[in-house]
């Protein structure tokens, strides 16, 4: 009886919930998202970009509160929404293409396959701006996965809205670029990380030492100073140790002789 009122309960919970959803999204306003979801999340990254493009140089230089906020918030959720919006344009992409003619040119499809490089040149960043902090490069082989999954859903894109138009040979121009785009980001994350700064550093010293070096055997040498390659050939010294076993005095030369072998 318990678990029977309990079930009642719980389906109620449901219905209500469920309800509750229906009358917040309106079928009027799904039919809205599902025509201009792609539309809007596109603008919204472009926006995002712009921000990130002006404001990025900003954080070092200013102390202000509101614009660090605008600027980490458009960090963090820049990748988010230029991934999901190639998900909708995977999914849009593939409805178009089953229920387009084959024998005619969907200007949507196409649209949409032009937009998916641009998507993928956004994953990229813009130049003002490759990490908020230095933790964040630390996480350059988590980007270089999403660079292969990004790179493969934006590629799936294109392929399904290709249709040899005019269109879809600029977006096969604009797809290059953003994979070079993306790429240079992961490679500069990775080349900031500790590991690979440590091992650049110590590489660089070494290099830095030894062209000084060179440079002072060059000044040397313009002074009149004559430069040459010796053998270090180590001699043994003749060394009486057998007064060190006795109480006899031995002399300070001894002494140092002694302390050399």
């Amino acid at each position: 009886m318990h678990n029977l009122s309990k079930s009642v309960v719980s389906s109620l919970i449901y219905s209500m919930r469920r309800r509750i959803v229906v009358e917040l999204y309106s079928p009027s306003l799904r039919i809205l998202w599902k025509e201009w979801d792609a539309r809007v999340t596109v603008v919204l990254n472009l926006t995002i970009q712009i921000l990130l493009s002006i404001l990025g140089n900003r954080r070092k230089s200013s102390r202000k509160l509101a614009i660090r906020v605008f600027i980490w918030l458009g960090y963090i959720s820049a990748d988010s929404v230029a991934t999901f919006a190639l998900g909708i344009l995977s999914s849009n992409v593939t409805d178009m293409y089953d229920q387009r003619n084959n024998n005619a040119v969907d200007t949507n499809t196409e649209l949409a396959a032009f937009w998916a490089p641009f998507l993928l040149l956004h994953l990229g960043g813009p130049d003002s701006i490759t990490a908020y902090a230095l933790e964040d490069n630390e996480l350059w082989l988590r980007q270089g996965i999403g660079l292969i999954v990004q790179t493969g859903m934006a590629l799936y894109v294109f392929l399904m809205g290709w249709t040899g138009s005019r269109l879809s040979v600029l977006s096969l121009v604009m797809f290059l670029p953003g994979l070079v785009k993306y790429g240079e980001r992961v490679w500069i994350l990775r080349s900031a990380s500790n590991k690979i700064r440590r091992t650049s550093m110590a590489r660089d010293k070494f290099f830095y030492r030894k062209e000084n070096f060179y440079k002072e055997n060059d000044i040397k040498q313009n002074s009149g100073y004559f430069i040459g390659v010796d053998r270090l050939v180590e001699i043994q010294l003749p060394v009486d140790l057998s007064g060190l076993n006795n109480n006899n005095s031995i002399t300070d030369e001894d002494v140092l002789l002694v302390a050399y072998g």
